[in-house]
């Protein structure tokens, strides 16, 4: 293989194996069905505003720590429009609203992933929480795969302002 091809191949390989769970780095068209009833598709949601998604599960452990480091530190998250997607149903979710006061925060939709699991399937998730961080213009910034994620997600969030 002559030089040029090595460097061809090299450069698709490590552009390949960079995508953060090997999923797209374009911003998913998506819906969340709110406890109300009403749904809100991503396209409704702030477009000057960075993107936070997090794909979680109320009944997890992991994805409880993660909930209780993220609202001790709230305060942080004010210039983010965070979406909390599930696919658990409306009874576990709005006790989840009440245990979070999730409805003091404007910034914060909470909702069932639809169709069912269409996030899990975009980002190739095998378990909870997986959070997601875009810029203001949908630019993928990073992902994160555990629940110890909330010094490092409010670095990378002041960055961005």
């Amino acid at each position: 293989m002559n030089t040029v091809k090595r460097l061809l191949f090299l450069s698709v390989f490590l552009f390949l194996f960079s995508l953060p769970n090997g999923f797209s780095q374009s911003f998913p068209d998506f819906n969340i069905r709110l406890t109300n009833g009403k749904t809100v598709s991503s396209n409704q949601l702030s477009p000057d505003k960075p993107m936070i998604i997090i794909v979680f599960s109320p009944d997890c452990s992991h994805c409880t720590l993660l909930m209780d480091d993220l609202f001790k530190n709230i305060s942080s998250f004010k210039k983010a429009q965070i979406i909390m997607a599930t696919f658990v149903q409306n009874n576990d979710i709005i006790a989840f609203e009440k245990k979070y006061k999730t409805a003091n925060y404007p910034n914060i939709t909470v909702g069932v992933d639809m169709p069912f699991f269409f996030l899990q399937k975009y980002y190739k998730l095998t378990s909870t929480p997986f959070t997601v961080l875009y810029d203001k213009n949908r630019k993928l910034i990073t992902s994160y795969t555990n629940e110890k994620i909330t010094g490092d997600l409010i670095k990378r969030l002041q960055a961005l302002n």
